[in-house]
């Protein structure tokens, strides 16, 4: 696989109001190019060129408003068995607004950061990817829809001798007010763990089956990981794997490097 990637960074100041406000605008340009040939004959190639734009007002000293978003043009085209799949996209990430407030918890400096996530993205996007096989480190989620949602972080920083450190908590929640998904419930729990709260008609995993294999999954006991999804799923309810299909007979051979799994080991 090859690819070729150029980045070029600017940025400048939107307004300047004296002591008591001022504004900033920064953009910023990255392209990514690739070429691949995971396994002859199949290719893959594609671009993207991003935009991202930031924009941030601060009022007083101590608050900031701010937006955030990203422009993307991208194009991929998947040749195998002599058939192209190609996915294109042109609009604008999820647009991300909010602020932060600097103060004082007793006397230690403080800061609380409130945002909401605008779904302004094309959410179309997964689908396109998932049809096509782009490089894994190209797969970008930002501009999928995901929904109106919220986050809010609170951080104090605290003296440490001639230095200090800082501790925080924080909650993200996004999607749960996009009627799109009102019947979806997100559950998350360690793979070894792997269970339903009820018997279910479909369980799919798309293109990360084989990420099971690898040593960032902790090594998980797949026969039995294999049995709990059987398990979970109402009497005549189908296991859907779709993913990368490597060179028949390479094993486990190519699932950390190029993502891909022999079927055989599927079975």
């Amino acid at each position: 696989m090859s690819y070729k990637k150029l980045r070029i960074l600017f940025f400048s100041f939107l307004m300047t109001s004296g002591a008591w406000a001022d504004g900033q605008l920064s953009l910023g340009a990255t392209y990514d190019g690739w070429n691949t040939n995971y396994v002859a004959p199949a290719q893959d190639n594609g671009y993207e060129g991003l935009v991202p734009v930031a924009i941030s007002y601060r009022f007083i000293p101590e608050l900031n408003i701010y937006s955030q978003g990203e422009f993307m043009i991208a194009s991929d085209t998947s040749t195998s068995g002599g058939s192209n799949t190609t996915y294109t996209l042109s609009n604008f990430s999820d647009t991300v607004l909010g602020g932060e407030l600097s103060f004082n918890t007793f006397s230690l400096k403080s800061i609380f950061n409130a945002a909401i996530n605008i779904p302004t993205g094309d959410t179309t996007w997964n689908t396109k990817e998932q049809s096509s096989i782009p490089p894994t480190q190209f797969i970008d989620s930002r501009y999928s829809g995901r929904g109106l949602g919220a986050s809010g972080f609170y951080g104090v920083s605290l003296p440490d001798g001639s230095g200090e450190f800082s501790a925080g908590v924080g909650y993200l929640y996004s999607g749960a007010f996009n009627p799109s998904y009102g019947n979806v419930t997100v559950l998350t729990d360690a793979v070894a763990r792997c269970h339903a709260p009820e018997p279910l008609d479909l369980i799919w995993t798309a293109q990360n089956y084989h990420d099971l294999h690898d040593s960032f999954m902790g090594s998980p006991d797949i026969a039995a990981l294999n049995r709990a999804f059987f398990d979970a799923l109402k009497p005549g309810g189908v296991f859907l794997v779709i993913d990368h299909v490597a060179e028949s007979g390479s094993g486990l051979r190519d699932t950390e490097t190029l993502h891909r799994i022999d079927p055989i080991r599927m079975q």
